[in-house]
């Protein structure tokens, strides 16, 4: 029993001691009816990970989810194997809500969200949800249509409707 303790013990000093990582991002209610959305909390240069893409890893754009007790506000495509085969997560971190827009300041890599320009603290943090270069989208990923959405960002080269892969 004693050595029960003492593991027990020992389980919970490695737990409280474990960090989380802090991203120099906040969950913010957006403005211009766009919703909630990412906003840098301090100056940021160019090249800084500012969020990650994380949850349960998964086969399939998309997992039916009503059993789980996780919320998951979307799908994100994260890589492709030496396989070829695509890997998608169920998104639970709080990149779940960064915004489109057609002037992206982040890319993704592989899950990670990084700053392409310098951004100033209270800007939103946003992605381009369709560009190839600012994702790493496969060249043979095909665009479906059940993926279109009409776009707010407002962006002096704004889409007006994400349909199709750019760049």
């Amino acid at each position: 029993m004693k050595q029960l303790l003492s593991l027990f013990s020992l389980a919970t000093l490695f737990a409280t001691t474990i960090q989380t990582i802090q991203y120099d991002s906040i969950l913010s209610k957006s403005e211009d009816g766009k919703g909630q959305g990412l906003i840098a909390t301090k100056d940021l240069k160019a090249g800084t990970l500012v969020q990650k893409f994380e949850g349960e890893e998964t086969e399939r754009e998309y997992k039916c989810c009503l059993e789980r007790a996780v919320v998951v506000r979307h799908v994100k495509w994260i890589d492709r194997d030496e396989n070829g085969k695509d890997k998608w997560i169920l998104v639970t971190s709080d990149a779940a809500y960064l915004n489109h827009s057609c002037d992206a300041n982040c890319k993704v890599v592989k899950g990670d969200v990084i700053t392409i320009k310098d951004i100033k603290a209270g800007d939103e943090l946003t992605i381009s949800y369709n560009s190839r270069s600012l994702n790493n989208f496969p060249a043979d990923m095909v665009w479906k249509k059940k993926w279109d959405l009409p776009c707010k960002c407002n962006a002096h080269n704004c889409q007006k409707l994400i349909n199709k892969f750019v760049d």
